[in-house]
């Protein structure tokens, strides 16, 4: 039941990441340049650094 879980939670991460690139340049274009280049790298490093904190903790147990 819980690997399950976090398979789904894994999942769940993976397409809001998918969906968040797909987006960000969108924004960025409609927004007219704003830098948005430099907060998305920022918000890829956060959620990768999420990512392996989380399959750290699932391999641990």
């Amino acid at each position: 039941m819980i690997n399950r879980f976090k398979r789904w939670v894994i999942a769940k991460l993976f397409l809001f990441v998918g969906t968040l690139t797909a987006s960000i340049p969108a924004v960025d274009m409609a927004l007219g340049g704003f830098g948005l280049d430099e907060l998305y790298g920022l918000c890829v490093a956060a959620l990768v650094s999420l990512i392996v904190k989380i399959g750290v903790k699932t391999n641990e147990t």
